[in-house]
């Protein structure tokens, strides 16, 4: 065995062998060099070319000029419908949502339609007619709504009761009639007159011819009784026309009785459907604002989380965004002591949003356009603005939503591979 290993060492240290080994070939050493000479070329003009920037990262926050309104919950419940979907557009005072409570949303609504049908009779009550819902279920509003109803049928009643009317018409056609039957008297009066004169001179005549002893004294008595029955009658029609002045003037008193316990009648009809009007009117406002979500603004309505209906919700609770419509953007964006003189107005940003993963939406593009003097509490806010808006790198219209939070890149340098190199060799040789 040992023989065997000494013959084969032998052969291996022989100088044939050895000379076959150390002789490299031509071809290798006129390609190996040229071709390390290119590979090294390469890579000095691939580090020229390609750019490895300086960045400082950050937190950013996109938001509006005109911030996003948001919409908390006033009472524990359960959301019972949702009228307005996300993202739809919506108005101020427009419903969002209900909260699940014993009264339906068209009751309330058939409510506010009958109350503005009672406040309008109110104003004007001639051929106007009610609706009555008389299934309605207004639950603790139902008593009132009741009252409401049979107050409105009574004063609709009263003010259009034919016989009510005809005794004024009657009342005034008594005084009416007195008042002409005065005017007869009193051309009678004018007539009688006559008569008095006539009367009073053939007696002032008798007594004369009585005196002178021309006539007897019956004919003087007869005279002078048919001139005092003329006075008489001239004195009885006076007395008709006072009594028919005070005949009249009592009907004229029951008419103005009876017009003024109208008036206050009509005033306590009013003031009565007005108070049960305007408890009604607090009822829908009460109920409004613990069973209803309006919008407190016009915009898109952004839901915050997950919000479905038959979810629990609790009083404080964030539940929506009205986010203005045409509003401009702007990012504050925060930053470490760490590289911050190193920032300068103008310098480019890239906004990598949390919720739109960067390798599938790109990235939003965005400069630097102020600096603060001082830090708060070591964080240093920045000025920014979009550039091409929520356009993304991809050319993706990203979808805005309230409080979108983003990593910032500010590019503070954007130097070559190579010129990174050396600069990295010089630190290393100054210090």
């Amino acid at each position: 065995m040992s023989e065997e290993n000494n013959h084969v060492n032998i052969e291996l240290r022989s100088e044939e062998i050895q000379d076959i080994l150390t002789r490299a070939p031509k071809w290798m050493i006129q390609w190996g060099n040229s071709i390390l000479i290119l590979i090294i070329l390469v890579a000095f003009m691939l580090s020229y070319i390609i750019k490895y920037p300086d960045v400082i990262t950050g937190k950013a926050l996109i938001s509006t000029k005109t911030p996003p309104v948001y919409i908390i919950s006033k009472v524990n419940g359960r959301i019972g419908n949702l009228i307005v979907q996300n993202g739809q557009t919506v108005e101020i005072g427009g419903i969002i949502a209900e909260i699940d409570n014993p009264v339906s949303f068209s009751s309330i609504q058939y409510l506010e339609s009958f109350l503005e049908s009672a406040k309008n009779f109110l104003k004007d009550p001639k051929n106007y007619q009610f609706n009555f819902d008389e299934k309605i279920n207004l639950y603790d509003a139902t008593p009132n709504y009741l009252d409401l109803k049979n107050l409105l049928e009574e004063y609709q009643f009263f003010l259009f009761d034919k016989s009510a009317a005809q005794k004024l018409v009657e009342l005034k056609f008594k005084r009416d009639s007195y008042l002409k039957l005065k005017e007869i008297t009193i051309r009678e009066t004018e007539l009688n007159k006559a008569d008095l004169e006539f009367a009073e001179g053939k007696f002032k005549m008798k007594e004369q011819e009585f005196k002178q002893g021309l006539i007897s004294q019956f004919d003087f008595l007869n005279a002078q009784y048919t001139y005092n029955q003329s006075l008489i009658s001239q004195e009885s029609i006076k007395k008709s026309i006072i009594q028919m002045d005070i005949t009249r003037a009592n009907y004229q008193s029951e008419i103005n009785d009876f017009t003024q316990s109208r008036i206050a009648e009509i005033r306590t009809y009013k003031d009565e459907i007005s108070g049960l009007i305007s408890s009604l009117q607090n009822y829908i406002i009460r109920w409004n604002n613990d069973f209803t979500i309006r919008s407190p603004a016009n915009g898109r309505l952004d839901y915050l989380g997950r919000v479905k209906v038959n979810q629990l919700i609790d009083s404080g609770d964030r539940l929506f965004a009205i986010v203005s419509p045409a509003s401009e953007y702007e990012v504050e964006l925060e930053i470490t002591s760490a590289g911050f003189g190193k920032v300068k107005v103008g310098q480019e940003v890239k906004l990598k949003l949390d919720n739109y993963p960067y390798n599938d939406f790109g990235f939003i593009n965005a400069k630097v356009i102020g600096l603060p003097v001082l830090p708060n509490k070591d964080v240093y806010k920045l000025k920014v603005e979009l550039t091409n808006g929520l356009n993304s790198s991809y050319d993706i219209d990203i979808k805005y939503s309230p409080e979108m939070m983003a990593t910032a890149e500010i590019i503070t340098e954007d130097l070559r591979l190579v010129e990174r190199l050396f600069s990295n060799l010089r630190s290393v040789f100054e210090n």
